[in-house]
């Protein structure tokens, strides 16, 4: 039997979705979060479609450390720098920030050669990332400080964060023909509250790696629906 999204049967089948929301809430498959979602509290829901997908990923990560130890280090390196460029290109297209493929290499440059560059600090984040180098995440703080070295210097002076950590007023993500797309938590002490939460979710040892991340992304960026505390 296929999966039905509980935002789904919220609509479809009004009369049970009560029935079907305490089922998959109080079944053992539900991993409890310490945070609420529209006042209620959220919970993933363990299909076996994502534990089949967790294998999967796990079983391909497996794959490319074996073909990786047949590779020269040049060709490794080439790759990276290859997937790197992709991917701050997709990156900056999702997030509507105009790119050329000559300033990410450029940035790249820049670490190479200590220079300045456009992107420099988020493309100085992914080559932590992939030398294992410890970046602190530990409060708000941290994330602050993140921000800074990664988007900082492309913000405009009215529209830096002028709270104590983030924004006093509140912020709105606009498409480009200016529809809202998301709406930005208020105040700012909500803002912190709430990443504080997210702070201590990644930090929880039960959840495995991949959807503790992708949890984590939705609960910062909790859209406006009006149904429960609902990941999955």
């Amino acid at each position: 039997m296929e999966y039905e999204l509980l935002s789904k049967i919220f609509y479809k089948k009004p009369t049970e979705y009560e029935s079907i929301y305490d089922a998959r809430f109080n079944s053992e498959a539900s991993i409890k979060l310490p945070i609420k979602i529209h006042e209620n509290v959220g919970f993933i829901f363990n299909t076996n479609e994502i534990t089949k997908l967790l294998v999967k990923i796990y079983k391909t990560i497996n794959k490319i450390n074996l073909l990786r130890t047949h590779l020269p280090n040049i060709a490794i390196n080439s790759y990276i720098i290859k997937s790197l460029k992709d991917e701050i290109a997709l990156t900056n297209e999702i997030e509507g920030v105009r790119s050329t493929r000559k300033e990410i290499e450029d940035a790249i440059d820049s670490i190479k050669n200590d220079k300045s560059a456009r992107f420099k600090g988020l493309v100085d984040k992914y080559f932590k990332l992939i030398s294992n180098e410890i970046i602190p995440l530990n409060n708000c703080e941290d994330i602050r400080t993140i921000y800074d070295a990664l988007v900082l210097p492309e913000i405009e002076k009215e529209n830096l964060p002028d709270g104590i950590l983030f924004r006093k007023e509140p912020v709105q993500v606009v498409s480009a023909t200016q529809k809202e797309k998301h709406r930005g938590i208020m105040p700012e002490s909500k803002i912190i509250e709430s990443l504080d939460l997210c702070l201590d979710f990644l930090k929880l040892l039960f959840c495995k790696w991949v959807v503790n991340r992708n949890v984590s992304n939705f609960v910062s960026t909790t859209s406006s629906k009006k149904n429960k505390g609902i990941i999955r």
